[in-house]
């Protein structure tokens, strides 16, 4: 009689609980979404994954065909990551890298997009198993693209790099693992959520199911006279498919500032960026100081009727020394003949915080269209120095057309460094300057 009294009562709890998750899930109206857990690489870099951090960096090293703000972005941050001392060469190898790994890993991309379109919002255990697979795959890309460096570059080229990445990327991430939707609208009550409901009931758990893995990646570099801002965000193929939406903010020395928001493209698998250009030149100042970029994500889960979770924000910020502008070099004349000469001109400017000890060399040279002989003096470096800051100095180089057999085309170059060391920042790409026409 006990046992028959005891089962009747389980019998009763259980129906009970049944009929209360049912009620429960059609009763809510709005979706109950879980926080998403957030692991900030700025308080304990250790804690973001090595290929998160890898992906980011080799992300953040290309460019939209086209746009030569994003292209400058890209070498800025390359040069950023192999130091002042890279040879031009040695960014060209790590730029290339970078986008042969775009290249590739877009394939995968579009992979997981499809698998996703397919199959949300509510993926099979196989589809996420091929999911999980094509996360290995690409993990397994940024290894190997890495690795490459090694092989096709110096050594030392692939340590600076890793360290770099360790060092100054990790601490630019956030990261976020976002939790499956506690009452999902979109989910029909099967007996597997009505069973789960009810164990809750009974002995409820403080630990989510978490699922999606997304980051956020923030960084800020200064060349060729801007200030470049990035903000990217992106997540792993095993997630549980969000959209993204980013606000990318960057902070001038002056005190200014520009925002730009990338709105939710649609994409179950984005990554997702944004670059802000801001000049280093305002005001008549070239500035000096500290630059900064932040980047606050938003993600939408289709798993919870698009319930809008925060990705938290990133940050990366850079100061920037006192630096040496190159102006655009020009000649005072546009032609002159045999045996005639000009003046070929090279503004240089001193930016806030220069010291009145400090040097600029200035190298002239030419290339020319047909045969021709030209001499120049002073051949060799320019030196210009006791510079005040905000002072513009001009190098002064003496052009001769010595032999002149036919008119040619003479077109002059100017670069620029220290001795002290002082970053120079050219206004537009070396060896593209002013042309002079020579007449026999």
């Amino acid at each position: 009689m006990r046992k028959l009294i005891f089962l009747t009562l389980v019998i009763t709890i259980t129906i009970t609980g049944i009929v209360f998750a049912l009620s429960n899930v059609k009763a809510t109206n709005k979706p109950r979404q879980e926080a998403p857990r957030i692991t900030r690489g700025e308080d304990n870099p250790e804690a973001i994954p090595d290929h998160t951090a890898q992906e980011a960096f080799l992300r953040s090293l290309t460019a939209t065909p086209g746009d030569e703000g994003e292209n400058q972005r890209a070498r800025a941050f390359a040069e950023q990551a192999l130091g002042q001392d890279a040879e031009s060469d040695q960014v060209d190898k790590l730029l290339s890298t970078a986008q042969d790994f775009v290249n590739r890993v877009s394939v995968l991309d579009v992979q997981a997009k499809d698998i996703k379109d397919r199959n949300w919002p509510e993926p099979s255990s196989a589809v996420m198993d091929q999911l999980a697979g094509l996360q290995t795959r690409k993990e397994a890309l940024i290894k190997e693209v890495l690795d490459s460096l090694g092989k096709s570059a110096k050594v030392e080229i692939k340590d600076k790099i890793h360290g770099h990445i360790a060092e100054h990327v990790k601490r630019r991430i956030t990261g976020t693992a976002v939790p499956l939707p506690g009452n999902a609208k979109d989910h029909q009550p099967g007996l597997g959520m009505i069973i789960g409901k009810v164990i809750g009931l009974i002995m409820p758990t403080a630990s989510a199911q978490y699922m999606g893995q997304g980051y956020t990646y923030s960084n800020t570099s200064a060349s060729n006279g801007q200030i470049y801002g990035y903000g990217a965000t992106a997540e792993s193929y095993s997630s549980n498919g969000h959209t993204y939406r980013i606000t990318v903010n960057t902070y001038h020395p002056d005190g200014s500032s520009v925002s730009r928001t990338y709105p939710s493209s649609g994409s179950y698998s984005p990554p997702i960026s944004v670059t802000n250009v801001l000049p280093l030149f305002r005001g008549g100042i070239w500035w000096t100081g500290f630059a900064s970029t932040s980047t606050n994500g938003t993600g939408y889960c289709p798993m919870s009727s698009n319930y809008p979770f925060g990705m938290g924000m990133s940050s990366g910020g850079y100061t920037i020394a006192p630096y040496f502008s190159l102006g655009i070099p020009y000649f005072v004349t546009d032609a002159i003949s045999q045996g005639q000469s000009t003046s070929y001109r090279a503004p240089v400017t001193a930016s806030q915080g220069i010291l009145g000890t400090s040097h600029a060399r200035i190298t002239a040279g030419y290339s020319a269209t047909g045969a021709i002989t030209i001499t120049f003096d002073p051949t060799g470096e320019v030196v210009l120095g006791n510079f005040s800051a905000g002072q513009t100095q001009e190098a002064v180089v003496k052009f001769t057309a010595t032999t002149v057999p036919n008119t040619v085309r003479v077109t002059a170059r100017a670069s620029a460094d220290s001795p002290e060391g002082v970053t120079v920042f050219p206004m537009q790409a070396t060896g593209v300057n002013n042309e002079l026409t020579v007449i026999p």
